[in-house]
């Protein structure tokens, strides 16, 4: 497939840009960084992980991962766009938007992680995870641990995630 994006200005104008990451299954998640339009977009289907660094240049299309077997549930940039999280079958694989390298991998759910999040308190960098397992999981990505295990909250499952940053001033 072949992916289009339309941008609608405040004056109702359309334009129009094609990307084409060379996709061999259907898209199953898309993620585009929150900055402006100049943020890094990023696309998985079932075994690929595609990102444009920038949209002011599609011309630079990275083949960010095809290293692993499993459908993207989620994916997540961290808030400086260096980092990216993708959520895969029971795992999460933290990517090096600059090296486009996996650099950790975070696993121990046991059943497939519906989301995840990037999180700095202090000078740490955290991830968050959550699964169908009903459970969320905070990892130490500088220490490469797992910090905290949640027993099952509830009889259904998480499906999305989010963090306010008020909170951690």
């Amino acid at each position: 497939p072949i992916l289009t994006l339309i941008e609608v200005s405040p004056s109702g104008s359309k334009q129009g840009m094609t990307l084409d990451g060379e996709f061999d299954k259907n898209i199953s998640y898309i993620c585009l960084g929150s900055d402006s339009a100049s943020s890094p977009l990023c696309v998985a289907s079932r075994n690929r992980i595609v990102l444009w660094r920038s949209l002011d240049y599609i011309d630079e299309v990275q083949h960010l991962s095809d290293d692993f077997e499993g459908n993207v549930q989620h994916i997540c940039f961290d808030s400086t766009h260096s980092l990216i999280a993708a959520c895969v079958e029971n795992d999460v694989f933290i990517y090096d938007v600059k090296s486009f390298r996996r650099i950790l991998e975070l696993d121990g759910h046991i059943s497939r992680v519906t989301g995840s999040t990037f999180l700095r308190v202090n000078k740490a960098e955290l991830s968050i995870s959550i699964s169908e397992d009903r459970t969320f999981r905070v990892w130490d990505l500088t220490s490469r641990s797992l910090l905290w295990e949640s027993s099952v909250i509830s009889a259904s499952p998480f499906t999305c995630i989010t963090t306010d940053p008020r909170c951690l001033k």
